[in-house]
C-alpha cells in the first residue's frame, strides 16, 4: 500500500483478518451482508492495480 496512511499491521489477531475491498463492496451495507463484524481500518491504494486488470482483461479477450 502506498501512502496510506494506515498504521503498520504486523498480521491480525487469529479471530480477524484484513479484507482490501473495491466497486460495491465498498459499502458498509453489502460488507455487513456477509460479515456483520466487518469494521473500517483504514483507505489504501494497490499501486499495481491498474496495469494488473489491464493485463489480466487483455489475457481475456485473446482467450
Amino acid at each position: 500500500m502506498a501512502n496510506s496512511g494506515c498504521k503498520d499491521v504486523t498480521g491480525p489477531d487469529e479471530e480477524s483478518f484484513l479484507y482490501f475491498a473495491y466497486g460495491s463492496n465498498l459499502l458498509t451495507e453489502r460488507i455487513h451482508l456477509r460479515n456483520p463484524s466487518a469494521a473500517f481500518f483504514c483507505v489504501a491504494r494497490l499501486q499495481a492495480l491498474r496495469r494488473g486488470l489491464s493485463d489480466m482483461l487483455d489475457t481475456l479477450l485473446h482467450l
